[in-house]
């Protein structure tokens, strides 16, 4: 198990607990990966992007080299959430 030095307490962000072992602080996440980059994901298009989820996801793909894999994948991702909304 890998060691850290956290020379701050980030607590406060409600991502990390802590708990006091002898005389140093051991760390570990709150929530799982997926929830928590959800929440990251959601703040960042609140804060950002007015929540609008287009806007970010249109930084992303601009950012990043995306394959014909990919391309097809988000399409399939759209194509799906549509047909959910329309049922």
């Amino acid at each position: 198990m890998p060691h850290w030095v956290v020379q701050f307490d980030d607590t406060e962000s409600g991502y990390v607990k802590a708990r006091r072992v002898g005389n140093v602080y051991e760390y570990s996440p709150k929530a799982k990966r997926p929830t928590v980059v959800g929440k990251l994901l959601d703040d960042v298009t609140q804060r950002i992007f007015g929540g609008a989820a287009a806007p970010l996801i249109q930084t992303l793909i601009e950012r990043n080299s995306l394959t014909n894999d990919e391309v097809q994948q988000l399409r399939k991702m759209l194509d799906n959430y549509q047909q959910s909304e329309e049922q």
